[in-house]
């Protein structure tokens, strides 16, 4: 069987068990790319060794993985690259990062995970640039919590994710919402995670559960009302992804892969990094009756975006492309 060597950024604080973002598409792309005959060898951080014998090489974004890809260049000068942008080569004003930059140029092929993103490199890697959304399967809905309001809000504490808005939003809350938070994620940047934990100490509309394994995330997921997302820039939110193709309301902040995904006039986006606004969305998905019916409409027409056929057409068509 044909291999794929598959490269990702170094693991960071990630216990066993603890499934990134990173490894969550890694483990999805390998049930993907089996079902197109490959399997799959993943390469984590700049000291592994690669596998034997690779066709292709996929690299998850094109900084963090820039020194590994250069390596696997000299190994196998034969052997086509292809960059996945993980998000955060672009900044939230829409410059391409300079290593970035010197990465794409010796890929193959460029893989981004959103239109807008592929909108903004199209005139520099027009002929290598290919968008091919990630999926997810849907998580059977449990029964929410009757005495509250839950929402979930999965992210990794670092600056780019901006998740201090979060207990500044519910401060702002008024006295009779009902409305508590459940978040879970690892801590990566102690400046944010130590103000965080802090909020949610003193909180009563908030816990932080810290990183857990990707089984449990789905779980809370099930029975939550809805999802935040906080993030000032994204690539493609896989926590979004999950939600939607399990029918859960979405409150997202308005970062270019967040309105690629869910549409300009999507009711719950708010404006990055404004906690007054993140409030209102919250109160409104508690208190608009007529907002449920709507959002589950909307999500139901979203959901071809993010099926795993349409995903695994995408990586079809490129490895055909590249002669595999």
């Amino acid at each position: 069987m044909a291999s794929i060597q598959l490269l990702l950024p170094e693991p960071g604080p990630f216990s066993a068990g603890i499934t990134s973002g990173n490894r969550a598409s890694a483990a999805r792309w390998g049930e993907l790319w089996s079902e197109l005959g490959f399997e799959i060898q993943v390469a984590e951080g700049a000291t592994d060794a690669f596998g034997p014998n690779p066709v292709v090489c996929v690299a998850l974004h094109a900084v963090k993985s820039a020194e590994l890809l250069e390596i696997f260049a000299e190994d196998f000068p034969d052997v086509p690259r292809v960059v996945v942008l993980g998000g955060t080569e672009i900044s939230a004003a829409g410059e391409l990062d300079a290593r970035a930059r010197k990465t794409l140029q010796a890929a193959q092929a460029i893989v981004t995970l959103n239109g807008a993103t592929a909108m903004r490199l199209e005139d520099d890697f027009g002929a290598t640039l290919r968008m091919i959304r990630q999926s997810a399967k849907p998580v059977p809905r449990q029964a929410p919590d009757p005495t509250r309001f839950e929402l979930l809000f999965p992210a990794h504490l670092r600056p780019v994710k901006d998740p201090l808005v979060l207990p500044k939003a519910l401060d702002l809350l008024p006295p009779e919402s009902r409305v508590y938070v459940l978040h879970a994620g690892a801590t990566i940047d102690e400046e944010i995670g130590e103000p965080f934990h802090a909020a949610a100490r003193r909180s009563e509309r908030f816990e932080s559960r810290g990183a857990l394994p990707r089984p449990d995330v789905l779980q809370q997921l099930s029975r939550a009302r809805g999802l935040i997302n906080t993030s000032l820039v994204e690539g493609a939110s896989g926590a979004i992804t999950d939600a939607l193709a399990s029918g859960v309301p979405i409150i997202a902040s308005d970062a270019e892969a967040n309105v690629d995904l869910l549409g300009p006039d999507w009711p719950l986006l708010f404006p990055c990094g404004d906690a007054q606004a993140l409030a209102d969305r919250c109160r409104s998905l508690e208190s608009d009756r007529d907002l449920g019916p709507e959002l589950q409409r909307r999500l139901r027409t979203l959901g071809p975006k993010i099926s795993s056929e349409a995903e695994l057409d995408g990586w079809r068509r490129l490895f055909r492309e590249l002669g595999l």
